[in-house]
């Protein structure tokens, strides 16, 4: 299967019954184009990283979107992922940038009355 678009979301974790980010789409892929493939990860540095990578294999997606669940009462644009300690054997940087149209998702959320933050972390 080739997808255009990945979007991820997280199984449960701690004291959460539900994840969010999951929840979330699981609302939204019915009304998705066949074409936009949604996954749930689990909440574990190595099986996510392990999985992700399996499905970016398989899928072949041009773009993909990483969503989860953060405390708070405002929606976190996280423009960077920084390797965490359980991945140090990995190669590659320990830090990457995302690429996205940040401005037009943060005008989205405004208009929409959604209170958003750039986030580096």
């Amino acid at each position: 299967m080739s997808a255009t678009f990945l979007v991820t979301g997280f199984e449960p974790f701690g004291e959460h019954l539900t994840n969010s980010s999951w929840d979330a789409l699981e609302l939204l892929r019915e009304r998705w184009p066949e074409t936009i493939a949604t996954r749930r990860l689990p909440v574990d540095y190595l099986a996510a990283h392990t999985l992700l990578r399996r499905l970016l294999e398989e899928l072949k997606p041009r773009a993909v979107l990483c969503t989860g669940l953060a405390k708070g009462r405002v929606f976190r644009i996280e423009r960077r992922a920084r390797r965490p300690a359980a991945l140090s054997h990995e190669l590659g940087p320990a830090q990457v940038e995302g690429r996205w149209p940040w401005d037009e998702l943060r005008h989205a959320l405004d208009q929409c009355g959604v209170s958003n933050v750039d986030s580096d972390d």
